[in-house]
């Protein structure tokens, strides 16, 4: 496991052996907006430079405390800027917020993203999933 970048918003591990891309989803605050912004750009970059086609965000520890729509903002444009990766698998760990799941699976369902997305509730289910060959 690679520690990357640890100047940058988001902290990042790459696991080369499986071509894994872990981090931590950042807090979403009134505050720090611009940061969790930051944060997805950074995944974005070092998926880009390292050519990376799997992900794995955690986002059970990140604290929520802003609308749905700013929510769904940030996502949306950390969505789009995905497609210009070449991702092929993106496993996320799921919070206990019924809200913030479901602005999570609005934006993937609206994004016709182009790569497999799946929810998932602890880290070694997610891992086992993106080893493996399955899309589905």
């Amino acid at each position: 496991m690679i520690n990357l970048d640890n100047n940058s918003a988001i902290k990042l591990e790459y696991d080369a052996t499986h071509d894994i891309l872990f981090g931590y989803c950042p807090d979403f605050t009134d505050m720090n907006m611009t940061e969790a912004n930051m944060a997805f750009q950074e995944v974005v970059k070092t998926l880009l430079q390292h050519n990376i086609t799997k992900v794995l965000i955690d986002s059970r520890m990140s604290y929520m405390d802003v609308s749905t729509h700013k929510h769904k903002a940030v996502l949306e444009m950390f969505a789009l800027n995905l497609y210009s990766t070449k991702l092929k698998k993106f496993a996320r760990i799921m919070t206990e917020n019924e809200d913030r799941e479901s602005s999570v699976l609005q934006v993937v369902d609206e994004a016709n993203i182009p790569f497999a997305f799946r929810n998932f509730r602890d880290i070694p289910t997610a891992v086992e999933w993106l080893k493996s060959q399955s899309n589905s």
